[in-house]
């Protein structure tokens, strides 16, 4: 007779209360922000052998997903390997039910008694809104389900059909325990007056966490959520500090992560980015901390005509120098402040290569030359046009689109300007050859193959007036012309090792070397 482990107390007519002995409990563990498969254990404890059990707990939802349960390396294996094991869960609790042996009598196999036997495995995944200190009750109980389920033993006392025993419950719980971690803080600077508005980033914050700069706590600490926290710094001597965050689980540094300055200059920006060689380009320097009494340098050379506008910018011209970048420093009596390569010489571009160089227009090319700067500085036009898609790679190579051609073919021309001058090549893009007609040389009557009927056709379209779909294959020396040559070109090349065609031959193609003669249509 097959019979299922009864799980409700109302079926359960004989249970009887535990006397101490018997015990189910769970496993307490630690884990950390967004941990997953966390394995807690089912420990049951039992002074006499059992042939069923089951169990049923609940657990936070704002902090627990509960994935899985399992008997892997649990004692129910081997001899003790239950025939019924089923995982039973519902929104809010999880638990299991097994019966090592289904059928009467039940007591050819069972589980000796023991102590602390590890019963069950039972997989949650941690939120990642966890934090240090936050603890989550995992309550055995036995009113979770529809029917209730049981947390219960069954056994087989001799004389009996069964026995259900009520274990006394021992809860366990998730606790979260991890430092908190500290990524940066932005910004990473600011007045040793102190005021700065700072974001800290990093992982695991949360209300109890505190932030401490150069080892002072940070004002106004607003906690966002678990990965940021804002806040003002405090007065400070100058200089580079460590930043720290910390909760009742441990801490984190960031060495020299934030700079207090005092009235060094901070230089932020030059515009424009660029100027000439000659010198004389009219700059706005951008910073903190100017006086009357900054001074501002391009690689070590004075900024021409220098005026004091107010603490935060400085004008004048720039002065002459070799192309390339340079550093731009600002200083006064207390310190210096680096803008490294934040300014750019450059003279007049230069163009030399366009590839591809022809085609039908639509497409992007790459253009090789020299003195090229950037998007905010330089503007090219294509066919009269300013060319769409400018993407500055480096000084020697930048790319744009060739718009579409129109009908024909022609040249179309490139020019670029910059700060340090223009460059103009006319003939840049040859526009329509990828619309010409396609041919192989020496292929006269356009069948894929070089043979005696290619210099038959040639014979008749010198002598016999026969018309041709493409001149130029016919052309098989490449000359000026289409005259006797070419059939005896072909019919060297066929029978006295004479040379191949030039191309297009062994593929179809437009003439590399046009010379009008031309194609009326394609010829492959």
């Amino acid at each position: 007779m097959y019979r299922k482990l009864v799980l409700t107390v109302a079926a359960a007519a004989w249970a009887v209360a535990a006397g101490g002995a018997e015990t189910i409990r769970i496993e307490s563990v630690t884990a950390a922000p967004g941990q997953t498969s966390l394995r807690v254990r089912v420990l049951i404890d039992h002074s006499a052998p059992i042939y069923a059990m089951s169990f049923a707990l609940s657990y936070p939802t704002a902090g627990l997903v509960f994935k899985e349960a399992n008997l892997d390396g649990t004692v129910f294996t081997g001899a003790a390997a239950p025939e019924y094991f089923q995982v039973l869960a519902g929104a809010n609790y999880c638990g299991a039910a097994l019966v090592i042996d289904v059928y009467e009598p039940y007591n050819e196999r069972t589980l000796p008694a023991g102590t602390g036997q590890f019963a069950c495995a039972l997989y949650f995944d941690v939120a990642e809104t966890a934090a240090c200190g936050d603890t989550y009750t995992l309550d055995l109980r036995g009113d979770l389900g529809s029917p209730a389920i049981d947390c219960v033993f069954t056994t087989v006392p001799s004389g009996t059909i069964s026995k259900s025993v009520l274990p006394t419950l021992i809860d366990g719980a998730v606790s979260v325990a991890v430092a908190p971690e500290i990524a940066g803080i932005v910004p990473n600077r600011g007045s040793m007056d102190g005021g700065t508005a700072v974001t800290i980033t990093g992982r695991y914050f949360n209300a109890a966490t505190t932030i401490s700069v150069g080892g002072l706590a940070l004002l106004n600490k607003v906690v966002v959520n678990a990965t940021t926290i804002t806040g003002t710094t405090r007065a400070h001597a100058a200089g580079a500090v460590e930043v720290v965050a910390s909760n009742a689980c441990g801490t984190a540094a960031l060495p020299g992560g934030f700079t207090y300055f005092g009235l060094e200059p901070v230089v932020a920006e030059v515009m424009p980015r660029w100027g000439v060689v000659t010198g004389g380009t009219d700059v706005t320097v951008i910073g903190e901390q100017f006086d009357p009494a900054t001074t501002v340098r391009f690689d070590g050379l004075p900024l021409l005509n220098r005026t004091f506008v107010n603490a935060t910018t400085i004008i004048g011209k720039a002065p002459a120098h070799a192309a390339g970048p340079v550093d731009v420093v600002a200083t006064n009596n207390v310190g210096s402040g680096t803008l490294t390569a934040g300014f750019a010489y450059t003279g007049a571009p230069a163009i030399q290569t366009v590839m591809p160089s022809r085609g039908a227009g639509d497409e992007d090319v790459l253009v090789m030359g020299t003195g090229f700067t950037d998007t905010s500085d330089m503007t090219v036009l294509i066919g009269g046009m300013t060319a769409e898609g400018l993407e500055v790679m480096s000084d020697e190579v930048f790319s744009c689109r060739v718009p579409p051609c129109s009908a024909g073919t022609a040249w179309i021309g490139l020019m670029v300007f910059t700060t340090g001058g223009s460059a103009n090549l006319p003939q840049a893009y040859r526009c329509g050859d990828g619309m010409e007609p396609k041919f192989r040389r020496g292929d006269a009557n356009c069948d894929g193959m070089s043979d005696i009927a290619d210099a038959v056709v040639i014979l008749g379209y010198l002598f016999l007036g026969k018309s041709v779909k493409c001149l130029e294959a016919l052309n098989a020396n490449d000359s000026d012309s289409v005259d006797i040559a070419d059939t005896v070109y072909i019919l060297r090349f066929l029978f006295a090792e004479g040379p191949p065609p030039p191309p297009p031959f062994e593929t179809p193609g437009t003439d590399p070397t046009p010379t009008g003669i031309g194609c009326a249509q394609d010829c492959t």
